[in-house]
């Protein structure tokens, strides 16, 4: 179960796993400027935009000891299985103990 567009203050996640405190972001490869793609940071103004308000988004969630998880666009692509397993075990995991 997952909920999407979840709102926590001013912030919007992708998804959250109620079941497991999980926030998820699945982040554009162009929009959010994946260094394979992008290696020395963040070209136009949508990716500057993107990069400095992700930036902040961990910061909240790091200062609020909110687990947030990151999957680039090209993982969930190219991995969806490895996407998955991944998932599955972040949910099996006791994450209120970390």
């Amino acid at each position: 179960e997952f909920i999407e567009e979840y709102i926590i203050d001013c912030w919007s996640f992708d998804f959250f796993i109620p079941s497991s405190n999980l926030l998820l972001e699945v982040d554009g490869d162009y929009f959010h400027s994946n260094p394979l793609s992008y290696p020395n940071g963040p070209v136009t103004k949508t990716q500057k935009i993107n990069y400095y308000r992700d930036k902040k988004k961990n910061t909240f969630c790091d200062i609020n000891n909110l687990i947030l998880i990151r999957f680039w666009e090209r993982d969930i692509l190219n991995s969806e299985e490895s996407i998955k397993c991944t998932l599955k075990e972040l949910c099996r995991l006791d994450i209120s103990a970390l």
